[in-house]
């Protein structure tokens, strides 16, 4: 049995006993590592001397003394038994070339990156087939691993900086392990850049939903990239849904206390379209975390009422009518908005989800919901969009920019 270690050689002199074509492949490779190479061999090839410090004779027992690491590259089966045996005396680490004679240290094909190491052996059955699985193993991590590799290395960092508990330290690093590479990334780029901007829902299942979010983030990054932008939902019914096997999104409590704990300032972007019993959860959740939260995209008629029109400008045909629903709630002021706008315009009326189950012929729907799931889908078969379409994304994308802007300048 034996271990596999990484042996720092930087400055340590290593002795090599032969003076062919191995030993010339072992002392560049030793050089690469920063090591002091001695050869001693009563034969030496001429490129060795540019290399390394030669001494053309035969081994004797005293050159192991001084030596980290003793290599057997003779082709003289006799001689690399004397070197292993000088070296076993001295207490000096023993490797030998051949794979019958038995070492202290076994060379292994590896390859090191900036983010890892990685060593594979044959143990002497075929060192060239070696080679070809860590040249095809490497392949897959540059493309894989190495993004999470990145991430992880600035996020480990941080909470060994900045927790001092030791168990919710260990809680923390174990928690890594179970993220998807996106929320890895972006709590790794609200570290660097120490601002985080946290859009929170109350969520949704459903690839499409996901995929809303990410191109909203992605907008959102391109126009401010000093920013890290992520996001967090309220329901924990939700989120054990969508983290049924790794952690693609936090709760809001949960990223927040994160984000606390490595010392990253946040602020927090309701992502309703009324107020209710979710702004205040996420009111509350930033208070309790020190973030500050940016005002809801539609709290004032104005902003109701520019995107009202907005789409009512886009979607109303002579001859339909066009219904706005979105999500009951205990909040009556933005119903009561709705109805005060929709009056104004011809042909087009506001309400509920629970009231527009029947639809007149002539009429269309579009769910007014921040993202496409299961009430947008059911609302009606005759809806036009979702809040998945341009005009809406783009709204939304403004006030965010406004609002950052706005608390950058106070």
């Amino acid at each position: 049995m034996s271990l596999c270690v990484q042996l720092e050689l930087k400055n340590r002199k290593v002795l090599i006993v032969g003076g062919g074509h191995v030993a010339l492949r072992k002392t560049k490779l030793f050089l690469r590592e920063g090591a002091k190479v001695t050869i001693v061999a009563p034969d030496i090839l001429k490129e060795l001397y540019a290399l390394a410090q030669c001494h053309k004779r035969a081994f004797t027992q005293d050159d192991v003394l001084d030596a980290f690491l003793v290599v057997a590259a003779s082709n003289d089966a006799e001689v690399n038994g004397k070197v292993r045996q000088a070296a076993q005396q001295a207490n000096v680490l023993f490797m030998n070339v051949e794979a019958d004679l038995q070492s202290d240290v076994h060379a292994m094909s590896y390859i090191e990156d900036a983010y890892y190491a990685v060593a594979f052996t044959t143990k002497g059955n075929s060192p060239c087939y070696a080679k070809q699985v860590l040249e095809s193993f490497n392949a897959q991590l540059k493309q894989h691993h190495v993004p999470y590799l990145k991430a992880l290395k600035t996020l480990r960092a941080a909470i060994l900086r900045h927790v001092k508990d030791g168990v919710k330290k260990h809680a923390l690093l174990e928690a890594l392990m179970t993220m998807e590479l996106p929320l890895l990334q972006f709590l790794a780029k609200a570290y660097l850049q120490q601002r985080a901007c946290v859009l929170v829902y109350h969520g949704v299942t459903g690839e499409k939903a996901q995929e809303e979010i990410a191109l909203l983030l992605q907008e959102l990054s391109l126009h401010q990239p000093a920013m890290a932008f992520g996001y967090a939902y309220l329901s924990k019914r939700i989120l054990s849904q969508v983290n049924d096997e790794r952690t693609a999104v936090f709760s809001c409590r949960k990223l927040l206390a994160f984000l606390q704990d490595v010392s990253i300032p946040v602020q927090v972007v309701p992502m309703f379209l009324q107020e209710g019993h979710f702004y205040e959860e996420a009111k509350q959740l930033a208070d309790e975390y020190h973030a500050s939260i940016l005002p809801l995209p539609y709290a004032t008629k104005d902003k109701l009422h520019a995107l009202l029109q907005h789409l009512y400008d886009t979607y109303h045909k002579e001859g339909t009518k066009l219904l706005i629903t979105f999500h009951a709630s205990e909040d009556s002021h933005f119903e009561k908005r709705c109805h005060a706008i929709c009056a104004e315009m011809k042909d087009m009326t506001c309400c509920d989800e629970k009231q527009s189950k029947q639809l007149e012929e002539t009429t269309q729907s579009y769910p007014l919901y921040m993202l496409y799931g299961k009430h947008a889908s059911a609302t009606s078969t005759k809806r036009i969009s979702c809040m998945s379409d341009k005009i809406l994304r783009k709204q939304l994308f403004d006030h965010i920019m406004s609002m950052l802007q706005e608390k950058a300048t106070t």
